[in-house]
């Protein structure tokens, strides 16, 4: 529901109202609705939060009012002591209260307190257009990430993981035209097996975007803090960049299941860390989170 802004929410609400028109003149067509999510998570791009708009859209998100809390942490499971204490890190993050000894645990995750962790994500903050790429540089053993939803029952959704295991030409054609397929073992892929000894590996073949011939895929040795959003990863190593954007350092800290497979590169200063408390939406958002929590209690 994070993603779900001023905008998105109302032309829900007006295609509803066309495709039931006998329904018109109620909310969402009278369709029943669920919202999931945190509004603790990364804001919306090129969009306001419904809560904190004068329009419709408000008014539609305020229809909401049946609210329940998932409060279990399955991310970052297990119950020993260090656990215990990074679950309350994060919790300190997500709330935006920066304490001095949650920052002095993080700068021990530092290269110069740890070993370097071998086979990481990197993820660095970054605000790219996201427009295609021009040319697509993988080889065998490449980390790629999905960037279509294929077939989200299985996995094959934008955001997934996996490694190259085979380029495939027609015969009489070479780089760079594109390939047949590319044959990706995803790290999460829970469909039919394509191959009965690797039930990970997938073919996945080129699309059509406008008149360019492209496949759905990129390179992710390295992942912008935004598009990690939704991940779950054993071993990062966060660049969090110079200065605090709203609700990223929480984004990019909890993607990681555990402290130990955290690394942070380059250190920051506790200045930086605070400043998450000076975000230009956080009062209407605490706010929401009350009047929400509010709705819940009742």
């Amino acid at each position: 529901m994070s993603f779900i802004g001023q905008n998105m929410l109302e032309n829900i609400d007006s295609r509803l109202q066309q495709a039931y028109p006998q329904s018109a003149h109620l909310s969402f067509a009278g369709i029943s609705m669920i919202l999931v999510g945190d509004l603790g998570q990364l804001p919306l791009v090129n969009d306001r939060p419904a809560y904190a708009s004068n329009r419709r859209a408000k008014l539609l998100w305020e229809e909401f009012k049946i609210v329940v809390t998932l409060d279990k942490i399955f991310r970052q499971d297990g119950e020993n002591i260090q656990q215990q204490r990074f679950h309350q890190l994060l919790t300190n993050l997500r709330d935006v209260n920066p304490q001095i000894d949650d920052w002095k645990l993080l700068m021990m995750r530092t290269p110069t307190n740890i070993d370097v962790a071998r086979g990481s994500v990197n993820i660095a903050e970054d605000f790219s257009t996201g427009e295609l790429d021009l040319e697509l540089l993988i080889s065998k053993n490449s980390r790629v990430m999905l960037t279509s939803n294929l077939w989200i029952q299985a996995g094959l959704v934008n955001g997934a993981l996996g490694y190259v295991r085979k380029i495939v030409y027609k015969p009489g054609s070479a780089p760079p035209d594109p390939p047949t397929y590319v044959m990706v073992e995803f790290d999460n892929y829970s469909g039919l097996p394509f191959e009965d000894h690797h039930p990970n590996t997938i073919p996945i073949t080129t699309n059509q975007k406008g008149r360019t011939l492209q496949l759905p895929l990129r390179l992710a040795w390295a992942l912008t803090i935004h598009k990690s959003q939704g991940l779950t990863l054993p071993k990062v190593t966060i660049d969090i960049g110079p200065r605090e954007r709203t609700r990223l350092t929480f984004v990019a800290l909890s993607r990681v299941k555990s402290l130990e497979g955290l690394r942070i590169m380059p250190p920051f200063t506790y200045d930086r860390y605070e400043k998450m408390k000076k975000g230009r939406q956080l009062a209407k958002r605490k706010a929401e989170e009350n009047r929400l929590k509010l709705l819940e209690d009742n």
